[in-house]
């Protein structure tokens, strides 16, 4: 069957026009065509229509194929220009070659009329191609800058001479200035008013190490309290290039701080006299005397305390000694009050945290007779502001990244959908199918980094499906020796023998990156973590306290440290939030916990043994599938199945869109387009009875997809509908737009997924 083409032949002879067309059907074409001969007929034939490829005479009598390539281009478009010429000078075929025509045939050699049509047909696919990702990559560009912009913190990007790259807005406006005069600038001119760099630069320190520095410090020219975390930039060559810097305004923090202890000072001295544990130094004789609450405090009993200065600098943690003993003296010999936080190590080596007050008493000549004051227990206190101050770091974080994954899920949406019809349209042995292939796999992988960002303490939907145990760990083996440094050997040993399980491959990463942090903490001077598969078969009834699983085949992960360990009392409190038994600075507890409840959706159980100062094994179970799915399977049902129904896209980004409505219509459906959701309503009034489906941007400004659907129900109960949506499942929870039970798919979604999920609603 030939193939349609459409074509404009600009020729004055019908029967030269004719003859042409006659080529093109030996060819294998189906011209569809039409002769004009003049610049008005030209000119109203491009506006009327599109045309696959234009052939012009050259010498015609009022009109001839130079003029027409003149207005060919003025015209502004990509559509081949094929020069058809009796005879033409070698000048002139320069000339028009250099004008912007295709080629040239000469009508004694038509036979090359053909493969030429093909060949720029062919290149002109490509360049469409090629604009359509230039567009693309050009308004993830526009994005990134936008979302630069709109960080309210002050962000720069500096060489490694002080100089300023790049500047947020934020930035820009506090120094009063473009963010294109500020490029080139020296920061500690701009920010410090110095005309050299400050040697205590966080700069200095991250350019010298290699890692990022964080620093708070105030800046006398700003007159604000900052945080400022510099990373380093790596260059292609593994060189450091410069640095970011993200700073935070902590002026208001600070304030509140500073008056947050002035009430606590007041409080305290009214409460001077309380039962917190008292005690009392007499100098004149050395003794010093405890209440029963301070024993009880450093887990001595009434009695064994021997009553010296000495004894109690005896029990003050050794890193504190030096500066307890120094700020008391200092309060004796300048006669001011003493008021620290220090740490003590009881007999039996827990750490805890005082806050240590005291005061002189003088007798009626002046001269200090003795000292009192009291000693509060306030470790559990230090250990919820560190957490606090972790989870208010990680919401924060989390609301940026989750904004920023939002919005590049669209991008990458939309480069999925185009990606994958241009190597669909190129074919498995086209030059380019190779470049495609590199294109839509780098695609997927930034997908499953904004998954990764989604899937950080939040819940997704739980997408199971038959993975290799084996591979999931191979695939993270990368990030893994990222997370434990170079003091930390990792060793891998995997079985043989293939591992299939049912499983969300996301969620299992984020379990062993879990599992590895700990491992890291638990070994900071270094160490072996040793990650290690297997099969078992367990025949009892598992009726260990997280065992939840049935007698059977299991896969077996085993992650294996070298670090600390833990004790018995701390091992049965490992699986609950905020481990209190974890030391100040080493996370916020949630780990742990968040695997367990991960293998838990999996039906599988977590084992842990571990004692102190012997490392700890954690053993993750999960059942093990017999009979794996074979891909050849999977891809014969997997086939992208289109269909001839119409349907309703409702999509806010234009780019998302149009690559939807693109896969569709490829693949025979007829598409309305719908800009949000009362575009949506209004144009399902209008077309009520040709709308099979509508598919529905789950968030959209104006009504949501949610909102939307329900009027569209009023109208006609029986429509059907499929949600997207580039937000995970909690953002939509809390959003209060999501409904069990509705049919939803995540962005970025392959055309493939999407149309065999559209078929399945449809036939449902």
């Amino acid at each position: 069957m030939n193939k349609t083409l459409r074509v404009l032949i600009v020729e004055d002879s019908e029967n030269d026009a004719l003859l042409l067309v006659r080529k093109l059907r030996q060819g294998g074409y189906e011209p569809v065509f039409e002769r004009v001969s003049s610049p008005d007929a030209m000119n109203a034939a491009l506006d009327r229509q599109e045309w696959d490829i234009v052939i012009a005479d050259y010498v015609m009598p009022r009109f001839s194929g130079f003029e027409a390539l003149i207005l060919h281009n003025e015209k502004g478009i990509d559509i081949p220009f094929i020069i058809v010429t009796g005879k033409i000078s070698e000048e002139n075929a320069v000339e028009i070659m250099k004008a912007g025509a295709h080629d040239y045939i000469m009508k004694s050699n038509l036979s090359r009329l053909v493969p030429a049509i093909e060949r720029e047909l062919r290149d002109a696919q490509v360049r469409r191609a090629h604009n359509r990702l230039v567009n693309d990559l050009t308004a993830a560009t526009k994005q990134w800058k936008n979302t630069f912009d709109s960080i309210t913190d002050f962000v720069s990007v500096n060489d490694k001479d002080f100089r300023f790259v790049k500047v947020n807005k934020a930035l820009s406006d506090l120094l009063g200035m473009k963010p294109d005069d500020l490029v080139g600038k020296h920061c500690y001119e701009l920010l410090h008013g110095l005309d050299h760099p400050d040697p205590d630069c966080p700069h200095i320190d991250a350019l010298r190490s290699g890692k990022t520095v964080t620093k708070e410090t105030y800046n006398p020219k700003l007159k604000r309290h900052l945080t400022i975390t510099v990373s380093p930039v790596i260059d292609e060559k593994g060189g450091l290039e410069g640095t970011v810097h993200y700073i935070k305004d902590i002026t208001k923090r600070r304030m509140a701080e500073e008056a947050l202890r002035k009430s606590e000072r007041g409080l305290k001295e009214a409460q001077r006299v309380a039962q917190l544990g008292n005690w009392q130094f007499d100098l004149i004789n050395n003794g010093l005397t405890w209440s029963d609450e301070i024993y009880e405090i450093f887990g001595l009993k009434s009695g064994q305390f021997k009553g010296t200065y000495e004894a109690f600098l005896n029990m003050v943690h050794p890193e504190d000694r030096e500066f307890v003993d120094r700020s008391y003296k200092n309060s004796v010999i300048n006669n001011t009050a003493y008021d620290i936080v220090h740490r003590i190590v009881r007999p039996d080596g827990e750490i805890r945290y005082v806050h240590e007050k005291c005061e002189d008493i003088k007798d009626e000549t002046g001269k200090r007779i003795r000292s009192i004051g009291t000693i509060q227990d306030i470790t559990e206190r230090k250990n919820l502001e560190s957490r606090l101050i972790d989870l208010h770091k990680m919401k924060a974080l989390d609301q940026i990244t989750r904004a920023i994954a939002h919005d590049f899920n669209n991008i990458l949406a939309a480069l999925t959908g185009y990606g994958t019809l241009l190597k669909m349209k190129r074919g498995k042995d086209d030059a380019i199918a190779w470049h495609v292939n590199q294109i839509l796999a780098l695609t997927d992988q930034a997908a499953g980094l904004t998954q990764s960002l989604f899937s950080f303490g939040k819940n997704q939907i739980f997408t199971p499906k038959q993975e290799n145990l084996n591979e999931i760990i191979r695939k993270t083996e990368k990030l893994i020796l990222m997370l434990v440094g170079k003091e930390i050997e990792l060793k891998l040993k995997f079985t043989d023998k293939d591992l299939f399980v049912t499983a969300d491959k996301g969620r299992l990463e984020q379990v062993m990156i879990n599992l590895v942090t700990n491992a890291r903490d638990a070994m900071p001077g270094g160490g072996l973590l040793t990650i290690e598969t297997s099969l078992v078969k367990i025949c009892n009834d598992l009726s260990r306290p997280h065992c939840v699983g049935k007698p059977g085949k299991y896969a077996l992960v085993s992650v294996k440290d070298t670090g600390t360990g833990m004790d018995e009392e701390t091992r049965e409190k490992i699986f609950e939030l905020f481990l209190g038994a974890r030391e100040i600075g080493n996370g916020i507890g949630l780990g742990l916990s968040i695997a367990n409840e991960i293998i838990r959706q999996h039906n599988g159980f977590i084992d842990v043994s571990s004692e102190h100062g012997k490392g700890t094994t954690i053993d993750i179970y999960l059942p093990l599938v017999e009979q794996a799915v074979e891909e050849g399977a999977v891809a014969s049902v997997g086939e992208p199945i289109g269909g001839t129904e119409t349907i309703l896209v409702a999509e806010d980004q234009a780019n998302v869109r149009k690559s939807i409505k693109t896969v569709l219509e490829e693949f025979g459906y007829g598409v309305i387009e719908a800009v949000d959701g009362k575009d949506a309503l209004e144009k399902f009034s209008r077309n009520r009875d040709r709308v099979q489906l509508v598919l529905l941007d789950v968030v959209m400004p104006g009504k949501n997809g949610k909102q939307a659907f329900a009027e569209i129900k009023k109208i006609r109960p029986d429509t059907k509908a499929l949600f997207l949506s580039g937000y995970s499942l909690d953002d939509l929870h809390e959003k209060g737009i999501y409904e069990e039970g509705i049919k939803l798919l995540q962005k970025p979604v392959s055309p493939q997924d999407l149309l065999r999920k559209i078929r399945e609603v449809l036939v449902s």
